[in-house]
């Protein structure tokens, strides 16, 4: 009887996500309408540090194309997340392993945040900047804002690039979560990244009005949606 209750509660939870992610649909077309747009009234950089940045972002995308795809560190970081997000949920970890093949970590509980955070959080990018913000605490090392951003776009680089990689191929933490659920909640979130880092980096555009801009476009698809299943 228990294993009966386990198991319609676990399917339940699967159609709920399936809902969910087709509710979400009309805001992935909007944001990703909105961010194209948005694009086209990018200006100049704002400072020499989003250039340094922007360095970093194109050095890792030359690395990965044309000399060595560093898979086994982008494992080893998301095997990383899945455990902050474990200990972050008040979960356990039992066990972690990660080779040249791929990584696994065993925890006591499971979540969607458990499941998909290393897919839409840069494990490597936040370990760098809590570093930023500590080492001067104790050491006073020169030009190391300059370090800060350019490793801080180069492991940008790296998440975005691995995630896209990762995602044509049918993960076992999507899998869990729900294929369509995870595939629209780690579009939508990497994308506000990218599009809340773009803001920062570039004259012309605002993260207000990308945000804004979102809202209008998906507001205007469920409009329609709605005028469509029931005003026919």
């Amino acid at each position: 009887m228990r294993g009966h209750k386990y198991s319609t509660h676990k399917m339940l939870g699967r159609i709920s996500k399936f809902i969910i992610g087709l509710i979400l649909i009309p805001i992935v077309i909007g944001i990703t309408i909105a961010f194209f747009e948005n694009l086209t009234g990018i200006g100049g950089a704002r400072s020499a540090g989003s250039r340094i940045f922007l360095w970093g972002v194109v050095s890792y995308v030359v690395l990965h194309l044309f000399l060595h795809k560093p898979r086994y560190l982008y494992t080893v970081g998301h095997e990383l997340m899945h455990v902050f997000a474990t200990w972050m949920t008040g979960g356990g970890v039992k066990s972690f392993n990660v080779s040249k093949e791929g990584g696994s970590v065993g925890t006591t509980k499971s979540n969607f945040f458990i499941n998909l955070s290393p897919y839409f959080v840069p494990t490597y990018t936040l370990i760098i900047s809590l570093l930023y913000f500590v080492i001067p605490f104790f050491f006073d090392i020169p030009n190391l804002k300059n370090v800060y951003l350019f490793s801080a776009g180069f492991t940008l680089s790296l998440h975005l690039i691995f995630t896209a990689e990762v995602l044509k191929v049918q993960q076992p933490d999507i899998l869990q979560t729900g294929y369509l659920f995870s595939l629209v909640t780690i579009y939508i979130i990497n994308l506000l990244l990218v599009a809340f880092l773009v803001c920062i980096l570039f004259e012309g555009v605002t993260f207000e009005n990308f945000f804004y801009s979102t809202y209008l476009k998906s507001k205007s698809i469920y409009t329609s949606i709605f005028k469509q299943l029931f005003f026919l």
